[in-house]
């Protein structure tokens, strides 16, 4: 699939979305699909404001090597993803300290150094691998560099790494995700 095209489809799934209501936080985050509840708010979705430049950067310099072409890109759109209440997210880098806008803990991303540090204890990773998203149901993980395409994204087993899916950039693996969780949870 072209990349436009599948760029093009994840934001028709999240414009569906927003017709069932959506806010934002004063963090940046935005919360999409409300849902009905006698406990207060609770939101299907949150999408986190872009991560600035220097920010990128500085996240890099932690990790301790360039992040792949296609992470920056969508750090720059988005610091992190959080779909179905967690049952796919794209991790990312928190912003420091516990200044205005960020007392709510959706507000924040999962932290993508502490995701790469647990994968890294398993012992499976290659040095140069970064993983990025996990799966809720499974707690299989996405990452680049697992194979010896730059671009691809594999799925992996927590546990083993064995590889369970192969998608050919971020982008098509996102699509793949909000479609498949669209049709699980909206669709069925």
């Amino acid at each position: 699939m072209i990349e436009t095209e599948a760029i093009v489809n994840i934001q028709d799934v999240l414009d569906r979305w927003r017709e069932m209501g959506s806010r934002k936080l004063t963090s940046g985050t935005e919360l999409i699909g409300e849902m009905p509840t006698d406990e207060g708010e609770m939101w299907m979705h949150a999408i986190y404001p872009k991560l600035p430049l220097a920010s990128l950067e500085k996240l890099q310099a932690q990790l301790g090597h360039s992040l792949p072409r296609d992470l920056r890109a969508l750090y720059r759109l988005t610091r992190g993803i959080s779909l179905f209440q967690g049952a796919f997210r794209v991790y990312g880098k928190r912003a420091s300290g516990f200044g205005f806008g960020y007392e709510d803990p959706l507000s924040q991303p999962d932290d993508v150094l502490q995701l790469n540090h647990e994968i890294d204890a398993l012992g499976w990773k290659p040095a140069n691998a970064v993983a990025f998203a996990v799966n809720g149901w499974d707690q299989s993980v996405h990452l680049f560099g697992m194979t010896d395409k730059p671009r691809q994204i594999a799925r992996c087993d927590r546990g083993t790494g064995r590889i369970l899916e192969l998608h050919e950039s971020i982008w098509e693996c996102l699509m793949a995700r909000l479609y498949k969780l669209d049709q699980l949870f909206v669709r069925s």
